[in-house]
């Protein structure tokens, strides 16, 4: 492969503090917003070779939130996933770290989230 391009985009909508989305999980909004931007680009969740997540506050979420929105998006556990915590930078660090992987490594398709607040 000689470069990297995006293929596909989506966001999850915006919410306030205790109010419509307080009941949703931050796994469900990521793994929502994943299916959306892979069936955007038509690409099927088995088709994805890593999932990189951008996220800054991970109180209360588990372990492993890229893999929590991932599976959510039907994307099979066999597929590596892991969160970059960096404050204000974690979703630009995403980006060049599924850059690299594509670019570096045998991965085709990186799925990028940001859930930075």
């Amino acid at each position: 492969m000689s470069g990297v391009a995006i293929v596909s985009g989506c966001r999850t909508p915006v919410g306030d503090f205790n109010k419509s989305l307080s009941s949703v999980s931050p796994a469900e909004l990521g793994g929502t917003a994943i299916s959306a931007a892979l069936s955007r680009a038509d690409v099927k969740p088995t088709e994805v070779n890593l999932c990189v997540m951008g996220q800054v506050l991970y109180a209360g979420e588990g372990m492993c939130p890229a893999r929590q929105a991932a599976v959510k998006a039907g994307i099979p556990h066999s597929v590596p996933s892991y969160s970059v915590n960096m404050v204000c930078g974690s979703g630009m660090l995403s980006i060049v770290n599924a850059n690299n992987h594509i670019l570096l490594n045998p991965h085709d398709i990186v799925v990028l989230v940001d859930r930075t607040v």
